[in-house]
């Protein structure tokens, strides 16, 4: 199993500048509104951004603990996310569908007929190939 101490230089440094904009912008706006923990968001910002540009290791057991937990919330949430999807759009269209008794696939066939072929209602494409070189 993958430790903290084989991350990347270059995964740290991506994890450093992202949280440094992410508290700057956090500070910016507390600033703007409130202006009760801008202070403390400015330093955290401060923080990560110098720790990215000095050493960028240092930030490699936050980093890397920091991607496992979003591999996690990926395995919890995708299957959640998926089944949401599901019930709203596949199971509302499948009853509308029922309701108004529409045959997609046209399972119900006729008796009556000998053959269930049907004609291409497109025009017939033909080639010319002659044509280019008159």
């Amino acid at each position: 199993m993958k430790n903290y101490t084989n991350f990347s230089v270059k995964k740290c440094k991506s994890f450093g500048y992202t949280f440094s904009f992410i508290f700057l912008i956090v500070s910016i706006y507390d600033f703007l509104n409130s202006k009760n923990f801008f202070f403390f968001f400015l330093i955290l910002s401060s923080i990560f951004g110098l720790l990215s540009l000095i050493k960028p290791k240092s930030l490699s057991f936050i980093a890397f603990y920091w991607e496992k937990f979003g591999i996690y919330l990926g395995l919890l949430f995708s299957p959640l996310i998926l089944t949401l999807v599901y019930f709203v759009t596949i199971i509302p269209i499948n009853i509308i569908i029922r309701l108004l008794n529409i045959d997609l696939i046209q399972k119900n066939k006729s008796i009556i007929k000998d053959t269930y072929w049907e004609e291409n209602k497109k025009k017939k494409l033909t080639l010319k190939i002659n044509i280019n070189y008159r």
